[in-house]
């Protein structure tokens, strides 16, 4: 995802997400609906161990 676009999620259930993209870019995780759910702290930024069950869209900028 090199790109600012929102981008469709082929994933589900647990697992790691890594935002390092421009510092200070922050990602947007949506729900099925478009909506943004979460955000996270801004590139540099990870979790080794998230919830994805909900996400279906990724904006990343």
């Amino acid at each position: 995802m090199y790109q600012c676009a929102e981008c469709s999620i082929p994933w589900s259930g647990n697992g790691s997400w890594i935002n390092n993209r421009t510092t200070g870019t922050v990602a947007r995780f949506r729900s099925d609906d478009h909506v943004t759910r979460w955000r996270d702290g801004g590139a540099y930024s990870n979790d080794p161990v998230a919830d994805r069950t909900w996400v279906w869209y990724l904006r990343n900028c």
